[in-house]
């Protein structure tokens, strides 16, 4: 099985990642350990597809593989509610403008829209109060039969931070 997680930043992709391989004894590997600072999408999808093609039981995980088309078994998105997102980068020491572009990247549905048109197993899970050991045992299920992923709307939690002054940089 080839397993792909993304989401945008702070949504728990990477310790999920970690967790999930340690409980399947699956490889993982990450975005960040294959490319450092600006890459173009072309790159990642050549790296990432020429591995995915050469090994199976992996997972893969990045803020780009909803950008990309990959031959994954399964795609889960992670996603997070606006305002604890919006706490979580800051607590990471994101500048301002990128946590409102991630921010709103998330509550725009950003990762669900570029992955829809890509892949066709697609599992979105709301990481906001779960633990990435919660996470990778929900996914377990997702993969067993036994989940059908979470709907998620954070329309109603943006409008709050634009209107509380905490998003600026629309």
């Amino acid at each position: 099985m080839r397993i792909g997680i993304t989401g945008v930043p702070g949504t728990g992709k990477t310790e999920t990642a970690k967790v999930l391989g340690k409980l399947l004894n699956y490889e993982v590997v990450h975005q960040a350990d294959l490319f450092s600072g600006t890459v173009s999408l072309k790159a990642v999808r050549t790296k990432f597809w020429w591995l995915l093609e050469r090994k199976n039981n992996v997972i893969v995980e990045g803020h780009l593989l909803c950008d990309v088309k990959l031959p994954l078994d399964i795609l889960f998105i992670l996603r997070t509610q606006p305002d604890i997102l919006l706490s979580r980068l800051e607590m990471k020491g994101y500048d301002k403008r990128k946590i409102d572009e991630n921010v709103l990247a998330e509550a725009l549905d950003y990762c669900i829209q570029r992955a829809e048109g890509r892949y066709k197993n697609i599992i979105q899970l709301d990481t906001t109060h779960s633990t990435p050991e919660e996470t990778a045992k929900r996914m377990i299920e997702c993969l067993e039969g036994g989940c059908e992923g979470d709907e998620v709307d954070w329309i109603p939690v943006l409008e709050k931070l634009i209107i509380g002054g905490r998003i600026t940089y629309l």
